[in-house]
């Protein structure tokens, strides 16, 4: 897609309440060079069957008070590739992920004004998510990986309540900023979900053997990158 206008403002809008989705891809290739997407529920769903999406510019915007939308949801199990260059992504959510997903991120930003920029799941499995450029912000994390997959991080700006939070995974970080802007707590390990400590990066080991997020016990890995915790969590 790509918008041929002078003036820029091109738009596809979908949505009506809050039920519809902008785009749905259930396979092959899509490539957003410039223009608008906007819907009021998911902006890009992807299903089905193995897709390769690129945003390399242009505006997605899933609209940000509607709950639980997101700027790209996932729900396909066959391979997904979704590469990210350039752009600008802005929803409730931003990147909700099921297994065998990849991102690869070199610029752009993600935006989540409500819950987070890139979520896994603690039962989808296989992911692999990489982070070298562009910036992805959360209202909560953002990055929450639960799932059994990678994360590697080497550069980029990641800002959220509680920067990056760990509970499963290979998690490697050699480079990037790291930031959690929210007020300290306590660390408080749960079953589902995490309690936001305002740390830059928060690994945690729980016990869900009997529960369908099995989350294994993380393995980190930090060679560089810098950490920061507005509130001194």
């Amino acid at each position: 897609i790509k918008d041929s206008t002078t003036e820029k403002n091109g738009v596809i809008k979908a949505g009506v309440g809050t039920a519809g989705n902008a785009i749905n891809i259930c396979g092959g290739t899509f490539t957003l060079e410039s223009g608008n997407i906007y819907s009021l529920n998911n902006a890009i769903l992807i299903d089905e069957n193995a897709a390769t999406v690129n945003i390399n510019g242009g505006k997605i915007t899933a609209e940000p008070n509607t709950n639980n939308s997101a700027v790209m949801y996932v729900s396909s199990t066959s391979d997904t590739v979704i590469n990210i260059a350039g752009g600008e992504m802005v929803g409730c959510n931003g990147i909700l992920l099921w297994n065998n997903t990849k991102i690869n991120m070199t610029g752009g930003s993600i935006e989540a004004k409500g819950h987070t920029g890139i979520q896994g799941n603690g039962s989808k499995d296989n992911t692999e998510i990489t982070i070298s450029g562009g910036t992805v912000s959360g209202y909560y994390a953002a990055i929450y990986h639960p799932q059994g997959g990678k994360l590697n991080i080497s550069g980029g700006e990641l800002t959220g309540w509680t920067g990056v939070v760990v509970k499963g995974g290979n998690i490697n970080i050699s480079g990037g900023s790291i930031s959690g802007t929210g007020a300290a707590d306590t660390y408080r390990p749960v079953s589902s979900g995490y309690v936001d400590t305002g740390d830059g990066l928060y690994v945690e080991v729980f016990d869900n053997s009997t529960n369908s997020e099995n989350y294994g016990t993380p393995v980190v890995t930090v060679t560089g990158g810098a950490f920061n915790s507005t509130n001194g969590a």
